[in-house]
């Protein structure tokens, strides 16, 4: 996303383009902020402007967020705007009067109204004389007053002033013009020699004797530095002298001599330096700010009369030897060209004729967005028995300080102290939590934190699983009757004390179809109802832990179930069978006795019929029992009851 602003009197008209896909529900998020403030606004829709109210002559940082249809935020980079001045009002009361101890003018005038006290104002001065109306001089003020030094004797001189608003120096409408004209020549004993020094010049000023005193006529002014003797006639009547130019920050002696004829005085002497004294104060840095690749500074302005005549910056690596230095004029720069995220101890330092100040106090910047972590994405989460494997994804706005605190957290937890793990990465985005215990559920988060501050915090809940189980031993069979056995097997001990062991029974009857027919958390079962003379076959194998971990079957065992010795009741049909016999019988008894014993067989002889009829009643008996077994074993299982030991 891009912001574009454009500025009309004190409001910031910003816009912007956003290429994410958006929606009329789309909220952007809009944070604006100066040194000491800040504000956000929320803007709804398919909205893509806002009207800022903000104060001249501020710097304004603007910062845009907003979430994608997808939940991601996406932020732009800080806009540092740098509101312009309004234009300001003419200064007004302008006065001037003559002031004999400068032998010039003095002029002051009201400060006008601004529309905003962060303005800082300066002021031009333009001055002419009656003399020549085109010789006009322009001369740049900090103070609503100006000393117009070394005027001409009965001269008239007008005046103009007007305001100059902001670093901009934004000029206002000029003031009424106003006029003064200066005295007469006066006629004062020459009592004193006074000499003022600039940067550049030593102003020299005395006083006239009186008219025809001692004959003097004129004077001469001689200055001698270490390298060399100038000297220069003064004009007549003239009670100063500008020796320019000259080096600053250098002394100079100056020499007033009179001269009468062809006599000269002995000469008025005194020793001067010029402007600057001394090197510059230690530079004070008042504001600062900072995006990938660049820094911003602001100091405090050097006092005029320290005649500062460039500013030092340097920018250090903290990491490295190397430093980058530069210079400006003004008391602001912008720093580029720096390796984004990376720290620089940064100083500034005056220069003036007279050397360099001490350096300011070092501030520690990076040249990186000043954005919050973003939360990471793509957490995932991968298991085994005894680890936890997390890895995750983010695009993040600054490397600076860039950290993940990645924890570890056991859920429903038995113990007295539920195992808790903190981890802290930096450039990894992959952490392995090992040595868990198997069949534990956790909660694993990660939050991501930079120089500036922490992202929301994102969760997964995850388990370890259980250890493959080992193969069930010792499987064995006991008869119990003829179509019910006891199956038991060696109880199979898991590797750690979290996963419960559980076991599935499979059959089949040689059909080579396998159905699992029953799981138990004990060692043994019981199988009952088994259809008789018919060979089955059982394997057994061990589950552990939720979701099941399948251990190996175990070797298989085989059961021919026994057939019956007596006639089965189980049938219906058996006793009607039963009953029709005995009905047989009886009433075959019945007639023997009646009819005689020629009706009833020989005792020695075998009742072939009685007994063929028996025999044919028991096996229908046994093909009625038979089919039904048969359509039980057809179903998915049989029936089973699974006990304990007594």
């Amino acid at each position: 996303m891009e912001l574009s602003v454009q500025q009309t009197d004190d409001h910031l008209f910003v816009t912007w383009t956003d290429q994410t896909w958006t929606t009329g529900e789309t909220v952007y998020q809009l944070i604006q902020y100066t040194v000491s403030t800040s504000a956000e606004y929320v803007i709804e829709g398919y909205n893509k402007y806002i009207n800022l109210s903000v104060t001249p002559c501020s710097t304004v940082g603007l910062l845009l967020r907003v979430n994608d249809t997808n939940g991601i935020p996406h932020i732009s980079k800080p806009t540092m705007v740098k509101i312009s001045a309004p234009v300001p009002s003419a200064p007004t009361e302008l006065v001037v009067e003559n002031s004999v101890p400068i032998s010039g003018q003095l002029v002051r005038w009201n400060r006008p109204e601004v529309a905003s006290y962060e303005c800082s104002l300066r002021y031009e001065l333009l001055s002419w004389d009656d003399s020549n109306s085109t010789n006009e001089k322009s001369v740049v003020l900090n103070e609503t007053n100006y000393e117009a030094k070394l005027l001409a004797w009965n001269t008239r001189y007008f005046y103009q002033v007007r305001a100059l608003a902001g670093e901009e120096q934004i000029p206002g409408p000029y003031s009424e013009i106003i006029s003064l004209s200066t005295g007469e020549i006066p006629n004062v004993d020459v009592s004193f020699l006074d000499i003022e020094a600039t940067n550049q010049s030593i102003l020299v000023t005395w006083a006239l004797p009186r008219r025809g005193d001692n004959g003097v006529t004129g004077y001469r002014i001689t200055y001698i530095d270490r390298q060399k003797e100038v000297t220069a006639r003064v004009p007549d009547y003239q009670t100063w002298y500008r020796i320019a130019p000259l080096n600053a920050c250098s002394h100079y002696t100056v020499l007033l001599t009179s001269y009468a004829y062809a006599t000269v005085t002995s000469p008025a002497t005194k020793m001067i330096q010029t402007k600057p004294t001394t090197a510059p104060t230690r530079t004070v840095i008042v504001e600062t700010n900072s995006t990938c690749g660049t820094i911003y500074l602001r100091w405090e302005p050097a006092d005029s009369n320290e005649y500062v005549t460039a500013y030092s910056v340097q920018a250090k690596l903290v990491s490295d030897r190397f430093q980058m230095t530069t210079g400006t004029i003004m008391n602001n720069i912008m720093i580029q060209d720096l390796i984004c995220d990376e720290q620089y101890t940064v100083t500034v330092s005056a220069r003036n004729a007279c050397g360099e100040s001490l350096g300011s106090t070092p501030v520690n910047l990076y040249a990186a967005d000043q954005a919050p972590a973003a939360e990471p994405t793509a957490f995932v989460a991968v298991s085994s028995t005894t680890s936890i494997n997390v890895t995750w994804t983010d695009t993040q706005p600054t490397r600076v300080g860039l950290s993940y605190l990645v924890t570890l957290d056991e859920l429903q937890s038995v113990a007295s102290d539920p195992l808790h793990i903190e981890q802290t990465t930096y450039s990894e985005k992959e952490l392995v939590f090992d040595r868990l215990p198997s069949c534990t559920e956790f909660e694993t988060t990660v939050t991501a934190i930079n120089h500036f501050g922490k992202s929301a915090t994102i969760r997964r809940f995850i388990g370890t699983s259980a250890p493959v189980p080992g193969v069930p031993t010792t499987f064995q069979v006991n008869r119990i009757n003829e179509t019910s056995y006891n199956l038991t097997w060696d109880h199979v001990q898991s590797s750690s004390s979290r996963c419960n062991v559980s076991y599935r029974i499979c059959a089949t009857d040689l059909t080579q179809v396998w159905s699992c027919i029953q799981q138990t958390t004990e060692d043994y079962m019981v199988v009952t109802d088994l259809m008789e003379n018919q060979v089955y076959v059982f394997k057994v194998k061990a589950l552990a832990g939720w979701p099941h971990v399948e251990g190996d079957f175990s070797e298989e065992v085989r059961i021919r179930s026994k057939r019956s010795s007596t006639l089965t009741l189980e049938s219906p049909w058996s006793y009607v069978i039963i009953l029709v016999l005995m009905c047989t019988i009886t009433v075959t008894a019945l007639i023997g006795l009646i009819f005689g014993r020629r009706f009833i067989p020989p005792i020695s002889q075998p009742i072939t019929e009685v007994e063929s009829k028996f025999s044919a009643a028991v096996n229908e008996t046994t093909k009625v029992d038979n089919v039904m077994m048969n359509h039980i074993n057809t179903l998915p299982n049989s029936t089973h009851v699974a006990g304990t030991h007594d």
